[in-house]
């Protein structure tokens, strides 16, 4: 999707950004916590209260830089550290000089001079990642599947099960299908902000259809003595709101794009499921997160956007 050339000053939604690692309670509290595994396996290469908050600024402005304006301030800044880490990997030798902050060069110091030990610190959270997210599963699977199984006689589609909870869901913020910006490859609904913009919720079809693919795999590296299971993470899903004019007739004319983790601090984790009932948690999950965010949303979209109906 390409951003529209018009210009809206979109600071209110951006501020919403800076409280996405305050936002981590937020989800616990609700039982959704299998990204805290994830989330501190990085932070923990952080040794002091600098580094850490290097590390999550330099997230939060990045995530920013994505939301409406390509020539952002920041991308400015960025080319700039970007240039300044590339004449410290080559003044040193090492390629993880290049890296911006201090906790991601640590990071992959570790990754590219030891990868065995990095592998062993990863494999203890990705464990207990996996523990969190059966329970999850179990916790948020309210037995959809199941039932359209004993009313159609047989299992339903992926997409019929989001038509399903998702639609329901979103119709109590005013949410509903849109004909217009919807198509082969975008599942749509959205609802008015004001008379001249909507909010869109947007599927992306193209990967949600792909086939699962959950045969593990063997990873040898000789070198190193080591032989690792891969478990595919399964079907990829990503969701995004995005603002469009009410106008617009396609997809690719819209003026600001959030995921969520631009206002939460799971990175790129809920974005994978293996199952029908992992999809169902994934899809409650997510109304959850939209639910805990949606007062601060509008309030601030229609403020943004107010100067400019």
């Amino acid at each position: 999707m390409q951003s529209s050339p018009i210009h809206i000053d979109f600071s209110e939604a951006l501020n919403l950004c800076k409280n996405v690692f305050r936002r981590e309670k937020s989800l616990t509290d609700k039982g959704i916590n299998s990204f805290v595994p994830y989330l501190r396996f990085t932070e923990n290469f952080c040794e002091t209260k600098e580094e850490l908050q290097e590390h999550r600024g330099f997230l939060i402005e990045s995530n920013k830089s994505h939301i409406a304006h390509e020539d952002s301030a920041f991308n400015q800044k960025l080319h700039k550290l970007q240039e300044e880490g590339k004449k410290r990997a080559a003044e040193s030798g090492n390629l993880w000089d290049a890296n911006i902050t201090v906790c991601e060069r640590r990071f992959k110091k570790l990754f590219h001079s030891d990868y065995k030990k990095w592998l062993d610190i990863q494999r203890a959270y990705k464990a207990e990642a996996e523990h969190l997210r059966q329970e999850e599963t179990r916790r948020f699977y309210m037995g959809n599947v199941a039932r359209l199984i004993a009313e159609g006689g047989q299992e339903p589609t992926r997409l019929e099960l989001y038509k399903e909870l998702m639609g329901s869901g979103l119709e109590t913020w005013g949410f509903a299908r849109d004909k217009e910006l919807s198509s082969r490859e975008y599942l749509m609904y959205s609802k008015s902000i004001n008379d001249s913009y909507k909010l869109c919720w947007s599927l992306d079809l193209h990967t949600f259809r792909r086939p699962f693919d959950l045969e593990p795999k063997t990873l040898r590296t000789p070198s190193l003595g080591i032989v690792e299971t891969i478990y595919p993470l399964g079907v990829h899903f990503t969701i995004a709101l995005l603002v469009h004019p009410i106008t617009a007739k396609k997809q690719d004319f819209r003026l600001a794009y959030f995921t969520f983790n631009f206002f939460f601090p799971i990175t790129h984790y809920y974005r994978h499921f293996r199952s029908l009932q992992e999809l169902e948690a994934l899809i409650r999950i997510y109304i959850i997160m939209y639910e805990l965010i949606q007062p601060e949303l509008d309030a601030a979209l229609i403020k943004s956007l107010a100067v400019s109906a």
